[in-house]
Parts: structure tokens; C-alpha cells; sequence
């Protein structure tokens, strides 16, 4: 998915865990990170585009640093 972004630290997964708990420590070299969660209950019901997959994304964060700012 990487290669779609001008920039080769962008769509990359750098961590995946399975169960109900999870962490990511930044390192810094990252951009920015977002988590997706995602469940394994059924989809949502159909509609025109399809199933609606279970799934949230967080905002991201680390960027203020990239940017030269801190938080």
C-alpha cells in the first residue's frame, strides 16, 4: 500500500496484534501513526457500496513533532 504516497513512510503497517489490547511506543522516525481497530462481528448489513466492515480509526498523532512542535 506504501507505494502509493510520495513519501515511503506513509501507508505502511507497522504493528498488528490480535485480542483486545494493544500498543504502539513511537520512535521517531514515524510521520505520524493512527490506529485501526477493527471486530470480528459480523459486517453491517448491505448497501449499494456493499458490507460495511466493523472498523474505527483513531486520529493520528505524532505529527506535532514532524512539524518541528512538540506535544
Amino acid at each position: 500500500m506504501s507505494g502509493i504516497y510520495a513519501d515511503e513512510r506513509l501507508g505502511g503497517v507497522l504493528k498488528t496484534v490480535d485480542g483486545t489490547k494493544a500498543s504502539y511506543r513511537l520512535n521517531g522516525s514515524e510521520l505520524f501513526v493512527r490506529a485501526v481497530v477493527s471486530c470480528d462481528a459480523p459486517n453491517l448489513p448491505l448497501i449499494d457500496a456493499g458490507p460495511i466492515p466493523r472498523m474505527a480509526w483513531t486520529q493520528p498523532v505524532g505529527w506535532e513533532k514532524s512539524l518541528g512542535g512538540e506535544k
